[in-house]
């Protein structure tokens, strides 16, 4: 066989190495696609290497399963550090939740702790009553969309809905069917928060805490704004802060009345 060319910036050769290779590898027959994933290492390096593997290929394009990853990692390391930290776990986890990667993400570790309040904070836009939201638990009806049977919000003929929040990232008619279960089960509460809302949050956060965090993520600051006082000053409550808002200060700034732009 001709020799494999090494690539160390695998992201940014993999197309070239596809193209060099597609009809020696993809169209032959199995053995060959077989001795071209025995080389992966020799393509992507061996630091990327272990941490994925070819999952299949089709044309030029070549499905690779990561199996971890930084965001993962920080996720597995969430609940050991806060036992490290605090010597217990939270008393509640909050996250925003549009379709709800990010909560899914806080939730998943927490999951068999029922003493541990799993709360995800869905955009209620104008109010869950008008038509501006994008509440899908508080609103939403079994449906299927985008290869998923979950819940989504739709009109009374079935059509997925036009949704609405002044957060882009939560502007999303559906939520995750992990995040349906969790609600249909019990373990996790789902809470609408408002535009005006979420706004008071950001900028009580960036008053308070001088942190700027973005739009999407304010919703559960400010369902943590509102638990709190009802709470043991014992009680931890860990909120996810998904983004950066100094993308947002602008939309928020225009959002107020003041014309200011990026």
């Amino acid at each position: 066989m001709s020799t494999y060319r090494k690539s160390s910036g695998f992201l940014e050769k993999a197309s070239d190495i596809l193209k060099e290779n597609h009809r020696r590898f993809m169209e032959s027959d199995g053995f060959q696609y077989f001795l071209f994933r025995q080389k992966w290492p020799s393509f992507a390096g061996e630091l990327l290497a272990r941490e994925s593997y070819i999952a299949g290929a089709s044309g030029e394009v070549l499905y690779v399963q990561v199996t971890n990853s930084v965001w993962l990692s920080q996720l597995t390391m969430l609940k050991a550090q806060i036992l490290e930290k605090e010597g217990r776990l939270p008393s509640a986890v909050l996250a925003c939740v549009g379709g709800g990667s990010n909560a899914m993400g806080m939730f998943y570790h927490f999951i068999p702790d029922k003493d541990v309040k799993l709360i995800g904070c869905e955009a209620a836009g104008k109010g869950i009553d008008t038509p501006y939201h994008a509440a899908t638990i508080a609103k939403g009806r079994m449906g299927i969309f985008h290869g998923m049977k979950s819940l989504f919000c739709q009109n009374d003929q079935g059509q997925i809905d036009a949704v609405y929040s002044i957060s882009a990232g939560l502007d999303y008619p559906g939520i995750g069917p992990e995040h349906a279960y969790l609600h249909e089960s019990g373990r996790a509460q789902y809470v609408p928060v408002k535009d005006d809302e979420a706004v008071e949050a950001f900028e009580y956060l960036a008053r308070t805490e001088g942190i700027i965090c973005a739009i999407e993520s304010a919703h559960a600051v400010y369902h943590a704004m509102q638990i709190a006082p009802t709470m043991s000053r014992d009680d931890i409550i860990l909120i996810c802060l998904s983004g950066r808002g100094d993308k947002d200060v602008a939309a928020i700034a225009r959002y107020k009345g003041r014309d200011l732009h990026e």
